[in-house]
């Protein structure tokens, strides 16, 4: 069952201040595009990143997507229920198998 949206804002929120001051020690890149430059990306942001992929998945899942585009599909199809004033469409036999 997911979390309820305060349940899920709680946990951001403790995530975020636990990475803050390890962020913050960090030296500054030069550029957005240098911060995420996969040869020169700092670990602790690596890190950083993986933990909060290793949140949200437990957020909405028992087990971890598989990859990145599993998660953000799943993300987007999520924003798209709760937004969307229209009816949702039956789910696929492929969507259901990501919710387990």
């Amino acid at each position: 069952m997911p979390l309820s949206w305060n349940e899920i804002r709680n946990r951001a929120h403790a995530f975020s201040k636990r990475w803050e001051t390890k962020l913050r020690k960090m030296p500054r890149p030069s550029s957005l595009a240098d911060t995420y430059d996969p040869l020169i990306r700092p670990h602790a942001l690596v890190k950083a990143h993986q933990a909060l992929d290793r949140a949200v998945d437990a957020c909405y899942r028992k087990a971890a997507f598989a990859n990145d585009a599993q998660r953000v599909e799943f993300l987007f199809g999520r924003y798209q229920q709760l937004t969307s004033l229209l009816p949702t469409e039956k789910k696929t036999k492929k969507q259901k198998l990501l919710m387990k």
